[in-house]
């Protein structure tokens, strides 16, 4: 007979804490939370972006071109904040 498979489980349920799985959960939806807050400002941001591009290029060639300039150094700033 094999006891060590129908030991570990019965093992694990008394040997670890259940605090610490509450408080792993936690950390884990809180950080799942932020992640999808910075991948919704990033989208929007993105879409503001189109947006004054496309509102730009009504405009003519020259207010395209600034916009997309400007565009371009707020990408490069926001890489150099990161780093």
């Amino acid at each position: 007979m094999v006891y060590g498979p129908i030991i570990i489980p019965q093992l694990w349920s008394t040997c670890l804490p259940t605090d610490a799985d509450n408080d792993i959960l936690c950390q884990c939806v809180t950080q799942i939370k932020q992640l999808e807050n910075q991948k919704e400002t990033a989208d929007n941001h993105k879409s503001e972006q189109k947006k004054a591009l496309e509102e730009a290029k009504k405009k003519g060639k020259a207010a395209f071109d600034a916009e997309k300039a400007q565009i371009s150094q707020g990408k490069l700033a926001a890489a150099e904040a990161k780093t």
